[in-house]
Parts: C-alpha cells; sequence; structure tokens
C-alpha cells in the first residue's frame, strides 16, 4: 500500500514509501524500510529487518538474527538471540555513538597450529614497556558527555610494540587493546 513500495510472500506488508518486504508475516512500514523472512518488522526509516521476529523500530537500525529486544534505545546494529516472545535478548550491538557491547565473551584466533612462531617477546621490552608509557585517563574532545576513559598513548605503545597499533587513512592511531595485555 506505500508509494513504490513492494511485498513479497505470504502476509507480508508494505506500507512505506519505498518500503519492501519478502518473506512471511513481514511489515516494513518506515520509509525506505526493508523487512526480510518471518514475522520481521521494519518500521524506522531507513530500518532493515532480517531473520525471524526481528524489530528494527529506529531510523537507519539494521537487526538481524531473531527474537531482538527491540526497546534498546541508540543502537544502529543489532544481532538479536533471543528464543521467543517471552525471551528476547540481543547478543550483539553497536550504538550510534560508536560502543560495541556483546552479551559473551571475545575470543581472538590462538591455536599453535595456526602460528609460524618467530621468537618470544622479551621481556626486558615488555618492563620497559611498563615502566616508560603512561596510563591516563581523559575525555575524547569530540564526546559531548566528556565521559572520562582510561587508555595509553598509541603513540608511546608503537614504540615498542608497532604490531598492536594500527594507523588509519587520516593518519590517527589506535591500539589492540586486547593483545597489549
Amino acid at each position: 500500500s506505500g508509494v513504490y513500495a513492494h511485498a513479497e510472500g505470504n502476509n507480508t506488508i508494505a506500507s512505506g514509501v519505498y518500503a519492501h518486504a519478502e518473506g512471511g508475516g513481514t511489515i516494513a512500514s518506515g520509509v525506505y524500510a526493508h523487512a526480510e523472512g518471518s514475522g520481521t518488522t521494519a518500521s524506522g526509516n531507513y530500518s532493515h529487518a532480517s531473520g525471524q521476529y526481528t524489530i528494527a523500530n529506529r531510523k537507519s537500525q539494521t537487526v538481524v538474527g531473531e527474537y531482538n529486544d527491540e526497546s534498546l534505545t541508540g543502537a544502529l546494529f543489532v544481532v538479536g538471540n533471543g528464543t521467543g516472545e517471552e525471551s528476547k535478548s540481543n547478543a550483539f550491538y553497536v550504538k550510534n555513538d560508536g560502543s560495541v557491547y556483546a552479551s559473551g565473551a571475545y575470543y581472538s584466533a590462538s591455536d599453535k597450529r595456526k602460528k609460524d612462531i618467530i621468537g618470544n617477546i622479551d621481556l626486558e621490552k615488555a618492563y620497559s614497556l611498563l615502566e616508560t608509557c603512561q596510563t591516563v585517563t581523559y575525555t575524547w574532545k569530540d564526546d559531548e558527555s566528556k565521559k572520562q576513559q582510561v587508555g595509553v598513548i598509541a603513540q608511546e605503545i608503537e614504540q615498542f610494540f608497532p604490531e598492536i597499533v594500527n594507523e588509519d587513512e587520516h593518519g590517527m592511531l589506535s591500539v589492540d587493546y586486547s593483545r597489549l595485555t
């Protein structure tokens, strides 16, 4: 029923302008919204819901998986991992400010069988890092909330372990804190 909308499948509704709904029981009511799968709803403008019973109800939000907790505010990307209407939950999400949240543990590949060992880390080098590099509290210059953070200075870490420092296309440095430990 939406202008330039497209609905395909069983009990699908595309009521938003340029909306697209496909699958079974999907609803795309937001402008340029896209709902696909089974029982998904994309009601936020420019939103995308995919999977089983996922709900993308905020502008530009993408939700995948199943039975996500749609009461979450400020999330741009969500992976739902609920098991039913009474047990909605989110395994992973990224908020508008770039914060990343996960309900499970984070693992980095580390199996010896996948590594060509070059050598051991020089403990003197590691001790020098601890003695020399600053641990600081700070706020991000572009963060209006001025929430206090804790960390290190990438330029100082790079002198000891350049392998865990990355430079982006603008010359800004970042530290892989998980490998720093």
